[in-house]
């Protein structure tokens, strides 16, 4: 079943820029991770595969995502640390990471509800057919009505001193849940992810975990309670800031790596997931989680789930990247002259999608228009955007 699209809709806001108007890119991150009970090099591997463990009874008691990859990139060369966070006019933020080339997996840009997975580990996913809540359902499942599993950028959130944004790197060792298959005899430990992906719950603006999100737990002490469990288990559907778009791919033709870009939405959580990033480039490091719940049958080299290069696959321009938009300081003014004139006119006609229609296809061109030219920040650019526009010509 699907109520989301990934597809992320920016944010203008105006403040106080921190740097000059435009977009930054930091082409190689100074830590990434392949987080993963079984991954013994720390962050010197050269991959990075994604995937999950839901109705996989032999890993029963893994998180629900299993192996993920954590990225982390240092901002201080191309952007002033230590500024009031609010100074930082982030209007796009994207990430940018190369899948290894002979790739299968299906894409799927829309995010699939925590029941659309074999949430009762039976074996089958919606075993009786009925979608959950339906006269007769007694599963509790529903099927998914797409091929693929999304592929999922989250927040990294930090735990004690020991695991803080200020001095995790790649080299920590992992912390999680942990154990041998079920199959040979192992015993499990159901622990949280540190660092974890996390969404902010949006009445609280609390940092929820997502690790275990289709099985329901690490979440039990929030104030506001995810359901009316006593014990706390409470299966949710947290919504990615980002799904992942490939862009040349061709599953089971794939001879060349090949990218895929997570554009994140800004809007979410009222504004928290911008002021996360507005956060993070103040201290001067923004980190991130990619993740998924796309389920492996064997916990092994496999082109049928995501694999991801990483800086130290030191193949050029394939590390993961990261790129930064900052709304100019006149609104309109695509070409940073200080006003708005006429080449300013070309570009709001180019941007010009009409309502409810995020202009461009590649995130590069989608937030340049809605940084530049949104000014009711509605993720589109139309007839209103140009009549502001129109009012200020010639400012």
């Amino acid at each position: 079943m699907k109520r989301w699209s990934c597809v992320a809709l920016t944010l203008f806001m105006a403040s106080v820029p921190a740097v000059r108007a435009g977009v930054i890119t930091v082409n190689s991150p100074s830590d990434d991770r392949w987080h993963y009970p079984f991954n013994f090099s720390g962050g010197y591997r050269a991959q990075a595969s994604v995937f999950g463990s839901v109705g996989n009874l032999d890993f029963d008691g893994f998180n629900d995502r299993d192996a993920m990859f954590y990225i982390a990139w240092n901002t201080t060369g191309q952007v002033q640390q230590g500024l009031d966070p609010a100074d930082y006019d982030v209007c796009g933020v994207s990430v940018i990471v190369t899948n290894q080339a002979g790739a299968t997996w299906r894409p799927d840009p829309t995010v699939d509800e925590w029941y659309t997975y074999d949430v009762n580990r039976d074996g089958v996913i919606n075993a009786d057919g009925v979608p959950r809540g339906s006269p007769g359902d007694g599963d509790g499942e529903s099927y998914d009505q797409d091929q693929g599993r999304p592929i999922e950028l989250f927040g990294l959130g930090f735990g004690d001193s020991l695991w803080s944004y200020e001095n995790w790197t790649e080299a920590r060792p992992y912390e999680g849940a942990i154990c041998e298959p079920i199959s040979q005899g192992g015993a499990c430990q159901d622990l949280p992810r540190l660092p974890y992906p996390f969404v902010f719950q949006d009445e609280t603006g609390v940092k929820l975990h997502v690790e275990d999100s289709a099985k329901g737990t690490q979440n039990e002490d929030i104030d506001v309670p995810l359901c009316s469990d006593p014990d706390g288990i409470c299966p949710f559907t947290p919504i990615p800031w980002a799904c992942g778009v490939p862009f040349g791919y061709i599953p089971g033709n794939q001879s060349v790596p090949f990218d895929v870009e997570f554009d994140i939405d800004l809007t979410l959580s009222n504004g928290l997931v911008r002021q996360y990033f507005q956060d993070q480039l103040s201290g001067g490091r923004v980190a991130v989680a990619i993740t998924t719940l796309q389920l492996v049958a064997e916990q092994v080299v496999d082109p049928s789930y995501p694999s991801f290069l990483t800086k130290d696959a030191n193949i050029p321009g394939t590390a993961p990247r990261l790129k930064v938009w900052f709304a100019p300081e006149v609104a309109g003014d695509s070409d940073e002259d200080g006003a708005l004139t006429l080449s300013d006119h070309g570009a709001i006609v180019s941007c010009l999608k009409g309502p409810s229609k995020a202009p461009g296809y590649l995130a590069a061109d989608r937030n340049h228009c809605l940084c530049t030219f949104d000014q009711d920040a509605d993720g589109d650019v139309d007839l209103r955007d140009v009549a502001q526009f129109q009012a200020d010509f010639g400012f």
